[in-house]
């Protein structure tokens, strides 16, 4: 007995130094008292890290391993789990069905995700930090999953595969997917996956018994990590929770080794491959080429420098490389667009080229630019642009941000990545000894001669066009006649010291002040501007000043479908302002907090301009939106290159999800510039200058045009700029005249219209629209709306995760139409061909039930919690400030005061949704819009 006690001891004592052990060993060279980590004897790991102030908690449950460990048998099968595991486990058995499990947390649909790579499968949340229960649900759902408890009843898996399925079909171009993994497989000698035409039936009739054997064999103690990070109490106490909760853990019987993929290709030969594009290619599309050149990383990283370092350097490096490939494509009519990039998926930089012109003649001058880089290095200002914006990254580095910390965790734990340190300045002190000439060296160090080569050929052109020997040729050929580099120059300014001495300032003709407190000024010739000064709390542009301007006369003005005005300011910005094209205003621009400039648009009945710029680039916006109304390029050039644009958009989303969107704009009579393949054919038929024309008229009148100005500015300082540009727009002696359509968006709007798409085999689109008269201008409507779209959501979640239909997602969109006095609910949606009928039924099932039924008062709150509409709730929101002041005086919508807001939400209760559901989901006002395959 005495002996046994002994050994208990000794073991007992061994547990605990081991664990001791083991904490240091996981912070080994990193010293952080705010971090706590550790693994258990059964291999699970855990880590802690307390963040001060911030007010959400994120956890996380990290498999590290993914789809790159599936076995011929198993394609697909990791994210098949991963979607099983995202939607129950024996103590949540409805886990994504249940509308109140988030709710009960105060988390957002988007608070709790699920995502699956090559090497990695993560499963979070995120919680704010007052709901203390959230950890503890959180631990116990991560246990579930850590400890064999992910259900797999037959039909659910069953369901899980048809959204799979459609997941796969929707999220893009299934051919050209197919043909990029397939040469990142055989690369890395992984399992080939099916090939498009049997990727449906690949996924539904695989087998659950393999689905369980990947999940045993890969979600097991030793590859699960666990991450809390935020604002914690008492890290002490979440340790404790965790080391006890995730102690029982069992390691299988048998353990599988992890096949190191990366390791395989970097020990492997050089390779070549040509693939053909097995997707249908348009007769009337030029046809394009694709070429891949891989630079492994052992062999192309510098033998001085260590990983760490190399990595740093290649960041900047291929920063550069890119700026100068790109600088070759500053030309209208350019055939090729080449990137360069340390690729994620593979241990390699990645050469990527595209091109629809001669495969020779682009290769020659990719590498010719390549060649120039190693003969003649960089300038100075090229190197001294990335170190300088690299150098501010590392010095703003938040090491108080949950996602920084996140991103870090999984990276160490996936890429063997250092976590990091505020103490640890040696990437800094690195960079900071780097000078141009240091980095030319190294440039001269490179020879551009790929290690792997893959091309993806049209389909029906020939093999023996591509062959490596003509391929390596040209490359060889390209490097051998290296062209110095002749920079852009851009100019120095928009407008020169004349052309603005010209400018006079306009005189306030009237001043008064607005029911937001802004100020109303109209100038003498008549442009109307709203000012705002604010201090923006939160929000994307909190830091930024929002300009829009808005004339009440658009396409109409030229008949009732009038593309050409549409497109004209897409046209004019691909031409250029004043003296410059489009190539010389983006270099000056670059630079700036508007690289990409300003937005004008022409709508149905609306042409505007919008910009969101920092104070100190208030008076280049001006110049710009000045130019575009007195100076737009008329350039044929520019014109033939942006239908080449067009083209190059075309097949990037001509898709059938955006088909089917321009149809129901169209049964809308919402006529607007399609998105998906009509936009291609449309752009075929624009006369360029009837374009140029339509917009000139359409800037022609300054009297027609009220600019807002919302965010943090001194008015002092901006107004006599608005004085100078705006105030010197001109007026047309004939005033342009529109007559509105009379065409009504009420009229015929009921029943059920069926459209052919070029659908994937097995895809069906659905829309349901329930449209009326919208009588009263007030918020009371748009909450409403708003409501009751977050009900039809949460009970739609009963199709997918209830009844096993195949649809993968769906949305729900409520809009108040101010211009056609209109409210709209759609159910927007994709599913299989197979559940299409059932899934119509449970649509209208949902509708019967709200209008007939009390939904309970658990269901109710989660309708409200979801409710997020920010112009109506928040007023120190640069954005949603904007958006308030556009209504009301584009459309004279009154304010609205948060506090009425608030109150009316918090009051509203079950009987109300009725009754608006009532109302709003009329059976005669309901129109269903189908769209299949032929």
């Amino acid at each position: 007995m005495r002996q046994t006690l002994k050994i208990f001891v000794l073991v007992l004592l061994t547990q605990v130094l081991w664990a001791q052990n083991s904490d240091k060993n996981e912070r080994d060279g990193f010293s952080d008292p705010t971090l706590k980590s550790g693994r258990l004897e059964n291999g699970f790991r855990y880590f802690v890290k307390k963040i001060d102030g911030v007010q959400q908690i994120y956890t996380s449950l990290i498999v590290n391993a993914g789809s790159s460990q599936e076995e011929k048998d198993q394609n697909n099968l990791a994210h098949l789990l991963e979607h099983m595991a995202s939607n129950g486990t024996k103590n949540f058995p409805n886990l994504r069905g249940d509308p109140n499990f988030l709710s009960r947390m105060k988390m957002k649909p988007m608070d709790m995700l699920a995502f699956i790579g090559g090497n990695k499968t993560t499963y979070s949340f995120r919680f704010p930090k007052e709901v203390s229960f959230a950890l503890d649900t959180s631990l116990a759902y991560y246990h579930d999953i850590a400890s064999g408890k992910v259900l797999f009843d037959d039909e659910a898996v069953m369901g899980e595969r048809k959204t799979l399925y459609q997941e796969h079909i929707l999220g893009g171009n299934p051919a050209w997917l197919y043909s990029k993994l397939k040469i990142e497989n055989s690369l890395t000698g992984r399992t080939n996956g099916p090939e498009p035409k049997d990727l449906e039936n690949t996924i539904m009739n695989s087998s659950t018994k393999d689905l369980k054997r990947f999940y045993k064999d890969w979600y097991r103690p030793d590859l699960l990590v666990l991450t809390v990070i935020g604002d914690i109490k008492n890290t002490d106490e979440v340790v404790n929770k965790i080391r006890e909760k995730f102690k029982d853990l069992k390691m299988p019987d048998t353990l599988r080794t992890k096949r190191n993929y990366y390791k395989n290709y970097l020990e492997s030969s050089n390779s070549f491959m040509v693939l053909e594009n097995p997707g249908p290619l348009n007769e009337k599309l030029t046809p394009e080429t694709a070429l891949q050149f891989y630079y492994r990383n052992p062999d192309i990283y510098f033998e001085k420098f260590s990983d760490k370092e190399n990595k740093i350097l290649w960041e900047l490096l291929s920063s550069m490389i890119h700026n100068r490939l790109k600088s070759e494509e500053l030309n209208y009519g350019t055939k090729f667009s080449s990137t360069i990039y340390p690729s994620e998926e593979l241990p390699v930089i990645e050469l990527d080229v595209k091109t629809t012109g001669e495969v020779e003649n682009t290769i020659k001058k990719v590498f010719n630019m390549l060649a120039a880089i190693s003969s003649y290095g960089f300038r100075n200002e090229e190197w001294e642009t990335v170190k300088r914006k690299k150098i501010e990254y590392l010095q703003n580095r938040n090491y108080n941000s949950i996602d920084v910390w996140a991103d870090a965790i999984e990276n160490h734990i996936v890429e063997k990545t250092p976590l990091p340190d505020k103490n640890d300045q040696s990437d800094l002190t690195f960079l900071k000894n780097l000078d141009i000439g240091k980095i030319n060296n190294l440039a001269n160090e490179l020879r551009w001669l790929p290690n792997d080569i893959a091309i993806i050929r049209p389909n029906g052109s020939k093999k023996d066009n591509f062959s490596e020997l003509l391929i390596r040729q040209w490359i060889n050929e390209g490097m051998a006649h290296p062209k110095r580099f002749n920079p852009l120059k851009a100019p120095q300014q928009l407008m020169s010291s004349t052309e603005i001495s010209k400018l006079e300032k306009a005189t306030i003709s009237s001043r008064s002040f607005g029911d937001y407190n802004e100020d109303i000024i109209k100038l003498n010739n008549g442009v109307k501007i709203i000012l705002k000064d604010l201090k923006p709390e939160k929000g994307w542009y909190k830091d930024k000043i929002i300009i829009h301007g808005f004339s009440l006369f658009g396409a109409s003005c030229f008949g009732e479908r009038d593309m050409e005005s549409m497109f004209s300011p897409v046209i004019i910005q691909n031409s250029g302002l004043g003296n410059y094209n489009k190539f010389e205003i983006q270099k000056l621009l670059s630079n700036t907090s508007i690289p990409f400039g300003i937005r004008n648009y022409i709508e149905q009945n609306e042409t505007g301009v919008m910009a969101e710029v920092s104070p100190e680039d208030v008076e280049l916006a001006l110049q710009l939106i000045y130019l575009s109304f007195t100076e737009p390029r008329f350039d044929n050039a520019a014109f033939e290159d942006w239908k080449m644009i067009e083209e190059k958009r075309f097949r990037r989303t001509g898709n059938s999800n955006n088909d089917f969107i321009d149809l129901i704009n169209q049964e809308n009579n919402n006529f607007k510039i399609p998105q998906g393949g009509a936009r291609y054919w449309q752009s075929l038929l624009v006369n360029n200058k009837e374009a140029f024309r339509k917009y000139k008229a359409l800037h022609a009148s300054a009297r027609n045009f009220t600019f807002i100005l919302t965010g943090d500015f001194k008015k002092k300082t901006v107004l006599p700029l608005l004085q100078k540009y705006l105030g010197s727009l001109p007026n047309s002696k004939q005033p342009l005249r529109c007559e509105k359509s009379k065409n009504s968006k009420l009229t015929n709007f009921s029943g059920t219209k069926n459209f052919y798409l070029s659908a994937p085999v097995g895809a069906k689109f659905l829309s349901i629209q329930f449209k009326s008269e919208s009588e009263q201008n007030s918020f009371q409507e748009v909450v409403n709306l708003e409501l009751l779209k977050n009900a039809i959501h949460l009970m739609l979640k009963r199709l997918r995760y209830e009844q096993n239909l195949g649809v993968y997602s769906y949305s729900v969109s409520a809009l108040v139409d101010r211009e056609n006095n209109s409210k709209t609910i759609q159910v927007y949606l994709q599913t299989n061909e197979k559940d299409f009928a059932e899934v119509i039924e449970s649509c209208n099932d949902v509708f019967d039930e709200l209008r007939t039924d009390i939904i309970p008062k658990a269901l109710l709150n989660s309708v409200k919690d979801l409710f997020h509409i920010p112009k109506l709730e928040d007023n120190k929101n640069n954005t949603a400030t904007q958006a308030s002041l556009y209504d009301h005086y584009r459309y004279g919508v009154p304010f609205i005061n948060p506090e009425e807001v608030q109150k009316y939400r918090d009051n509203f209760n079950e009987k109300k949704l009725q009754q608006i559901a009532i109302e709003y989901l009329n059976a005669n006002r309901k129109l269903v819009i189908i769209g299949s395959s032929k």
